[in-house]
């Protein structure tokens, strides 16, 4: 077995970390899946522009959130990512946080959305949950419930 871990950002950060937090009710701005090989995986709207994969990991920064996944669905869950990599960052869906009824956006992805769905992929999010409208702190309290009813996660 080996697996990945979400990553969620509770260091200050900019303007806009403080406004996603205020807004949320958070104390997350912002979620990555880090896979074993130290490679991060999200969606960020300032420096990259868009889906991409980094390596610029602090743990001081970040509430780590372990997943464990047999190598299977490791490798699923990468090919996911990687098909995705390239994709426009989803600034309708952040700004849906404020005004609902503005479109859903499929080719873009935000963090959070981007975190959600895939692990929607390999099974560990329920079909149910809607991941269009997921926050960071959404996320991790998902996640907590998930590990509480199966600590194998």
């Amino acid at each position: 077995m080996s697996g990945v871990k979400i990553l969620f950002y509770k260091a200050d950060g900019k303007l806009l970390d403080k406004l996603i937090r205020w807004w949320t009710n958070s104390k997350y701005s912002h979620c990555e899946i880090l896979f074993e090989n130290g490679l991060m995986y999200s969606a960020d709207g300032w420096d990259s522009k868009g889906v991409r994969y980094t390596s610029q990991f602090n743990p001081e920064n970040w509430e780590v959130v372990p997943i464990t996944l047999d190598d299977y669905k490791v490798k699923y869950l990468k090919m996911w990512c990687d098909d995705r990599v390239g994709k426009g960052y989803d600034w309708t869906g952040v700004l849906r946080f404020v005004v609902p009824i503005l479109p859903q956006l499929d080719e873009k992805w935000f963090c959070s959305e981007l975190c959600g769905a895939a692990l929607k992929y390999v099974g560990i999010l329920s079909a149910e949950v809607d991941v269009h409208g997921l926050s960071p702190q959404d996320l991790y309290m998902h996640l907590l419930r998930i590990k509480a009813k199966s600590p194998l996660i």
